[in-house]
């Protein structure tokens, strides 16, 4: 059971990033996020120390009224990127978080093999379009509201329920969903790296019940 919530390196998560990474241990998820290297942008950090209440690894300080990360220490969590105000801290390069996208695809399809296989295991995905946040990082309101209530999807295809899902979300919005989750990040290209790894397919059809 996934609702669907914003994050700084996927854009929008679902079904997809809940096998590839709510199921997974602590010490596969910190593997998972080593490859991104958040980098503040000095000329747009105000040195409210957002960032550094939220780190959990001590990786953040103040130094001459602007934030600095020590990598050695950075996990790549994302949990500062959230928070910038000035959205002043993103990863260091695109690399980091497309090596980031394969490795949850990965984790996705290795988890999708352990739950769905055996006699009366089907794996089945819901994806709840249901209460949807209506605030984007740092709590600053998001352009695009989302609408109440869009519905409930299940499927066996957690690819499929995705696609169907951010379709469903972009269409009502008007808009991309960058409008919704204020990240860059193209949350599509997850489902990419997913269905190359033969988790599912990104073709689907709905049917209403």
């Amino acid at each position: 059971m996934s609702p669907l919530r914003p994050h700084p390196h996927l854009g929008v998560t679902a079904s997809v990033a809940a096998l590839g990474l709510d199921l997974s241990t602590r010490e596969a998820k910190l593997d998972l996020h080593r490859g991104i290297r958040p980098q503040v942008d000095t000329p747009l950090c105000a040195g409210c120390g957002s960032c550094l209440d939220v780190c959990l690894y001590d990786a953040i300080v103040i130094r001459g009224g602007r934030a600095t990360i020590d990598h050695h220490h950075c996990t790549g969590c994302g949990e500062c990127m959230g928070v910038c105000f000035m959205a002043g801290i993103a990863p260091e390069a695109a690399i980091g978080v497309a090596t980031f996208r394969d490795a949850v695809a990965g984790a996705a399809a290795g988890t999708a093999g352990l739950l769905g296989t055996g006699p009366g295991r089907p794996l089945l995905c819901l994806n709840f379009l249901v209460h949807l946040e209506t605030h984007g990082a740092a709590g600053k309101a998001r352009r695009r509201l989302p609408p109440a209530g869009i519905g409930i999807l299940a499927s066996r295809d957690p690819v499929a329920v995705d696609a169907a899902a951010f379709d469903l979300l972009a269409e009502r919005l008007g808009a991309p969903l960058d409008q919704w989750s204020g990240y860059a990040q193209p949350p599509g290209l997850l489902l990419e790296c997913a269905e190359a790894v033969g988790l599912g397919s990104r073709d689907y059809r709905l049917r209403e019940v």
